[in-house]
Parts: C-alpha cells; structure tokens; sequence
C-alpha cells in the first residue's frame, strides 16, 4: 500500500516533501547542535598578568595565582585621589601579534566566583585591535558586566551584549568613533576586572572556564538560504508551470483549430445527411420531409405578407400498365425522366416534391391561383408530346391554393386531381 501511494505522488510532491524534510532537519540541527566552540586553557595559553590601577598612579593592589586550572585573583581595593580603585587581570589569547576573531560566536560562558566584603560586580573586556588603532594601548575595550555569587557558576553572555564603555571614548577621542557596538573581529586579550563599587574592600575572583560558542551557521543566514532555496524552487516550478502551460495552449489552440476543421466538416457532412433525408433518393425531389420546411415558410408569407401559394399536384395516367408491362426498372426510369422534365421547365421558385409512387407535388410560391392553372397545362402539354425514357405518357394535374388548413388544402387538390383522371385524365382541374 505504501508503494502504491510512493506510485501516485508526483515528482514535484516528492520534491516538496524532500525539501520540506530537508529544511526542517538543519532547522533543527541548527537549534540543538551544529555548535562549535573556542576554550581557553590556561595550560595552552601565554601567562596571564595582573591589571592594577597603579597604572594610572593608583594604590590598589591584586595578586593571581593558577590554582587546579583556576585564576585566583586576591584584590585589595584602595581609594585613591588619582584614579578610580580596581583591580584586574589580563589573559592574552594566543601568543602573536594577530588577534583571534570571535564573530561568528554568540556567547561567552564564564565560570565565576566573587568573595568580597561589599556587593560589587565583575568586568569582563574583550580587547579589539582595530584597523585604525595606532598602539595596542587604543585596542577597543568590548565589555559586559555580571554579578556573580560566592559561589562557582557558570554565566552566559551574549556577546552583542558587549559595548565600548564611555571612558574608552574619553580616552581616545583621536579615533572619533561613536559606535557602541562590540568589535571581536582581532581579539586579543580577555580582560577580568573588579566592578563599580567605591568603597574599599578585600575581594576574590576566581576564574575556572572561558569558552566561546556559536553555530557552524547562524539562524539569520540559515534561515536566508532556507528561504532562497524555498523561492528558487518556486520560482522553477512556476516557470516550468508557464512553460507547460504555454505547450498546453498552444496545443489546445492546435487542436481547437483541427476541432474547428472537423467541426466545420462534420457540419458539411451533416447538411449534406439532412438534405439526403429530405430527397428522394430516386427521383432527386424533395420529399415529405424535405418540403415541410416550404410549406412553414409558405404559411408564414401568408400570415405576415398576404402572399398567396399554389399547389399543383400530378401524377401518371395508366402508371400501373408501365410497371406490368415493362417492369418496375423501366417504370423507375419513366418517374426520373419525368422529375427531370418538370424541374428543367419550373420557376426557381418552384419546389418539385414526390408525394409517392409515381405521385407528384409541385409547390409555385408567390402564385396566384390562375397563374398555377396556367403551369399546370403547359406542363401537361409539355408531357404529352414528349417522350420520356422512350415512352409516352400523360398525366392528370390538380391545382388549388395554400390556405391556413394546410390539411383542407391538400384535401381540395387532391380531389381536383381525382376529378381530373375521372374525367378523362390528360387534363388540369383547378380545386374549388
């Protein structure tokens, strides 16, 4: 049942899910691993140095120690009129003059420890040295303050916490900077220092691990790429959408034109199937089927325009002889030749209609009723001196006018035609 329905999952379904799959696991990967990490062992790193405020004519004093892989850094602090009191460390963190870029981390665990006689708060800098610093005195002191316990603990800071402290700017206003923000691109030293309290006291800052982490890559950059991946698959498959849609239309153009071709000739072959079924397949006349459509429109002049219509309706004298004598074939040749001869000598405007057998009907639209009288007896004038598929014959004509009883009329005619051929035949009776 699976591979049935691996079976119906289109390729581009396949692909989403990949890509779905695909995006969520290094979204995940990226939250709870992908870590890398920068440590600082002491044991692998250039000695540390004390960092007093002697150096600005100071009388405060401190002394570290490496005590188990542990700064132990004892500080006696001391007010004095020249400078504000602290004391400190400085751990260098390779042993050249290239600094170490910590950009690509996002946090520096620290674990720490603070006994002191009053509340205070410990300093940690990260010394920059930018492009632009002319000593290594002018290094950019990044820093961030904590307040740790008496106890070791471990506290993680984010390093766009990090910020230039005010007095940086004061002492070194020739590199007209006023940007806040932590530099730890060439990182050189990391600096511990006593905190902003001014009382003076006997404190101990005890310094075990200092580990930088981050991501292999972070979220912003992670999640940019997801996104373009994302939107170049969805700019591909639209394009590969239009371009299948446009082979489609066009194809669809393509075949509404060869529809369009078998259309217009189905619709040649269906006039010319609807006007075989309204002919009469051995004479070429309409037939009943085929004059109704006359006698509709016939009616509707009548109605609309006055316009009269007349009806002359004819068949063989002695048919009956022709078929017993000569046989049906030479009666069929007779009836022909006969069809023929009408409509060579009738008005375009006359329609020659088989009523049956060797019975005819000829419809003179527009005709008055004498005027019908008149065709009738040429016709059978006509008739009587041809000779038609080596035969001479005769025929009886009823004549009568198209009224609003269609019915009525034909009955009327057809007893005029009978009067006619009970009156002699050969001859032309005009319908009271």
């Amino acid at each position: 049942m699976l591979q049935q329905l691996i079976k119906k999952i289109t390729r581009v379904e396949q692909a989403l899910i990949l890509l779905s799959v695909v995006s969520l696991s290094v979204v995940i990967w990226q939250h709870f691993g992908m870590t890398k990490t920068y440590s600082l062992s002491p044991e692998l790193l250039a000695p540390a140095k004390n960092w007093n405020d002697d150096i600005n004519d100071g009388v405060s004093r401190g002394h570290l120690n490496l005590v188990d892989n542990t700064f132990v850094l004892d500080c006696n602090l001391k007010k004095s009129a020249n400078t504000f009191a602290f004391c400190g460390f400085i751990q260098p963190l390779i042993d050249h003059k290239q600094g170490v870029d910590l950009s690509g981390y996002d946090t520096l665990n620290i674990d720490i420890a603070l006994e002191s006689d009053a509340e205070d708060t410990v300093i940690i800098y990260l010394l920059n040295l930018d492009d632009n610093a002319i000593t290594t005195e002018m290094r950019r002191a990044n820093s961030a303050t904590i307040y740790p316990s008496s106890n070791m603990q471990t506290y993680s800071l984010k390093l766009t916490s990090f910020s230039l402290p005010s007095w940086w700017l004061f002492k070194f206003p020739e590199l007209k900077t006023h940007v806040r923000e932590a530099d730890i691109s060439n990182v050189t030293d990391i600096q511990i220092s006593s905190g902003d309290n001014t009382v003076e006291r006997q404190e101990t800052i005890k310094v075990k691990n200092i580990t930088f982490k981050g991501k292999w890559i972070r979220k912003e950059p992670l999640y940019l790429s997801v996104l373009i991946v994302w939107l170049a698959f969805f700019f591909t498959y639209l394009t590969y959408r239009l371009v299948t849609l446009n082979k489609r239309l066009h194809l669809s153009k393509t075949k509404t034109r060869e529809l369009a071709k078998l259309n217009n000739f189905l619709a040649i072959e269906k006039d010319k199937f609807e006007s075989m079924a309204k002919i009469d397949p051995l004479t070429h006349t309409f037939n009943r089927a085929g004059i109704r459509d006359i006698f509709d429109e016939a009616i509707k002049n009548l109605q609309a325009k006055n316009q009269p219509c007349a009806l002359i309706m004819f068949d063989i004298d002695h048919f009956k002889q022709v078929n017993d004598t000569y046989g049906h074939a030479v009666g069929d040749e007779v009836l022909v030749a006969l069809a023929n001869y009408i409509k060579a000598n009738t008005r375009s405007k006359d329609y020659l209609m088989r009523w049956g057998g060797e019975e005819f009907i000829l419809v003179c639209t527009n005709t008055q009723l004498e005027i019908a009288s008149l065709i009738a007896d040429k016709l059978r004038k006509g008739i009587e001196q041809q000779t038609l598929a080596q035969r001479n014959i005769t025929c009886s004509f009823g004549v009568g006018t198209l009224n609003q009883d269609i019915a009525k009329t034909f009955e009327a005619t057809d007893k005029a035609l009978y009067k006619a051929k009970n009156s002699g035949r050969n001859r032309v009776i005009i319908s009271q």
